[in-house]
């Protein structure tokens, strides 16, 4: 807050015009924390990351929320691993019958948020996470192939195409309840996630026209939920027994 006025203490007195700032106790608590990276490499390409975490109060309780934005897996959009190749074939006697050279390029985004509030309910304590990450993998693979060496005519053309996304979601907590001796607890988990993908690999000819192409999509999905109860009876400073169900 900004106040501006006149001022009665010692140190201000023949100033015409006073600034006061004024920090609330409840901004100091409750901090958000930016953190970003750029990465410029000597091609031109430029990759960032970015990290944000933060704590807020939220229904009477306490919230933590924390997320990244990473392309630097490799290198980040346009500037992905990229390797040149080549390749030889020989026959059983030794004579080479192909040679082949091009590029492979991969691509990675990385997606990252958590998550984690607590809360006294008196009797009760309240424990809450979660948690979310989404990953987009892209790779491409480009041959020209001469026959039979590299001195020899272009022949064939070959691309490959491969893309993947993974997502994962996690979701659970505990309620606790203590008496003198007892403790009980109420905890569940659940955990869902999928994968996508699909690959397709073509062989054209010299002037572009299509030979063959083949492609896959395998899907895959998972997950599992947990219900579990315990109970803890502390009988003295060195034995407990402790009961549980899932």
């Amino acid at each position: 807050e900004m106040v501006t006025g006149a001022s009665a203490t010692l140190d201000m007195r023949g100033q015409t015009k006073v600034v006061n700032v004024v920090v609330n106790e409840d901004a100091l608590t409750e901090p958000i924390t930016f953190d970003a990276t750029a990465r410029y490499t000597h091609d031109g390409r430029t990759t960032p990351q970015l990290q944000m975490s933060t704590r807020r109060s939220l229904f009477g309780g306490s919230l933590n929320v924390s997320g990244v934005l990473n392309t630097l897996a490799n290198n980040g959009p346009g500037g992905g691993s990229f390797v040149d190749g080549q390749r030889a074939r020989f026959n059983a006697g030794g004579a080479q019958t192909e040679f082949a050279e091009g590029f492979t390029q991969q691509e990675q985004i990385v997606r990252q948020l958590n998550l984690e509030y607590e809360r006294d309910l008196g009797p009760y304590a309240l424990r809450l996470n979660g948690a979310w990450s989404g990953a987009d993998f892209d790779g491409a693979r480009f041959f020209r192939s001469y026959t039979p060496d590299f001195n020899g005519s272009l022949t064939t053309l070959e691309s490959n195409e491969a893309r993947n996304f993974q997502e994962a979601m996690v979701i659970g907590g505990d309620i606790e309840r203590k008496f003198d001796n007892i403790d009980a607890k109420v905890i569940t988990y659940n955990r869902r996630e999928r994968s996508n993908n699909s690959a397709r690999f073509a062989a054209f000819s010299a002037p572009g026209s299509l030979i063959s192409a083949n492609t896959s999509e395998p899907n895959s999905k998972a997950g599992e939920s947990i219900l579990r109860g315990q109970v803890n009876w502390k009988l003295n400073d060195r034995h407990s027994i402790e009961i549980a169900a899932e």
